[in-house]
């Protein structure tokens, strides 16, 4: 979606992460028209008819979930604690599929992590926007930008 519209060479990075957006599009699409019931349209592969659509494609949307280790042992959110512990966040790839005739049950943990993900797309975005202005205009771009992070 991002390619060619807003940056002419995205990254791999935004490339990877470009790749929720069409799940998560075909979720939003089903729940605001079709109230969550997944139907034909939603499981149409991109380029392919609708009625080249097969019964057993799926609904698929992928996002970043984190994921937390306390003391190197994984813990499930929302997690409270008061004693000190060493405490590691990483994020990991988390799909969901429904098929036909499913209701898409998102949970506000769910929702937590897509809003996660689509603001890690977004500073990717910037990050690749503001590289490729600043080569346009001449500006060096700064060592930890290029890469990324």
């Amino acid at each position: 979606m991002c390619d060619g519209l807003v940056i002419a060479k995205p990254s791999a990075a935004l490339k990877e992460k470009m790749e929720w957006l069409e799940g998560l599009y075909r979720v939003r699409n089903c729940l605001a028209h079709r109230l969550g019931m997944v139907q034909m349209i939603d499981v149409k592969p991109l380029g392919v008819s609708l009625d080249q659509t097969k019964d057993d494609d799926t609904l698929k949307a992928i996002w970043l979930r984190p994921r937390v280790l306390l003391d190197g042992k994984e813990v499930q959110l929302p997690y409270t604690t008061i004693e000190a512990a060493q405490v590691k966040v990483d994020f990991e790839p988390y799909v969901r599929e429904w098929k036909i005739g499913a209701q898409i049950d998102v949970s506000p943990l769910d929702c937590q992590a897509i809003a996660i993900s689509l603001s890690m797309l977004g500073q990717q975005l910037q990050t690749d926007f503001e590289g490729e202005m600043n080569a346009l205009l001449g500006i060096p771009t700064p060592a930890h930008a290029a890469s990324g992070k």
